[in-house]
């Protein structure tokens, strides 16, 4: 074998240094430099959460008083009674007595099956537009709050007459209902 000259035994010393250079590098420093950077961003994750529940735990006074504020709320929008047949029958009372303080005839009513923990009925009745305006307005307007799932108008006494009449209109509402647990 040739033995290699100055020059060529330099530049094998210098490959083999820059060899172990990168090799130190990747095996020993680039590890630890990224657990650094590793360690570091989740420190910062770590800090923001910390502020997070800070933040929250402050406001926990606030929110407290927010929702017993909304507890007093929420029996303006949950019609009670004995049981769910009662808050039932409350209700399909309750669309009766507004029709019939509107001024209409009350014709039918009717409880219609709904998810638990809610009460649904239908009333069909004869009255003209402003009773039917005012009957609305009552049962959306007075708590405990209904909601008007459909309505319903036929006025085909319009079409024979040429002018608006009575109507036969059909109202169907529900409410939230709570009765008491049984034990």
């Amino acid at each position: 074998m040739n033995s290699l000259t100055a020059r060529e035994r330099k530049i094998v010393a210098i490959g083999i240094l820059v060899g172990l250079i990168a090799l130190i590098w990747f095996a020993l420093i680039a590890p630890i430099m990224s657990g650094f950077a590793a360690r570091t961003a989740e420190r910062e994750r770590l800090s923001a959460r910390f502020a997070s529940n800070e933040r929250l735990i402050a406001s926990i006074p606030r929110l407290r008083s927010a929702i017993e504020k909304r507890a007093v709320d929420f029996k303006n929008f949950r019609t009670e009674g004995e049981s769910f047949a009662a808050v039932t029958e409350a209700l399909k009372e309750r669309l009766g007595a507004q029709i019939a303080s509107g001024g209409g005839e009350l014709r039918a009513m009717q409880e219609v099956s709904d998810k638990p923990g809610w009460a649904r009925a239908w009333v069909e009745a004869r009255m003209t537009l402003p009773q039917m305006i005012g009957t609305l307005e009552k049962i959306q307007n007075q708590p405990p709050y209904l909601a008007v799932n459909s309505l319903t108008i036929s006025a085909d006494r319009a079409l024979q007459s040429g002018k608006l009449d009575l109507m036969d209109i059909r109202i169907e509402a529900s409410s939230p209902a709570s009765a008491p647990k049984p034990r």
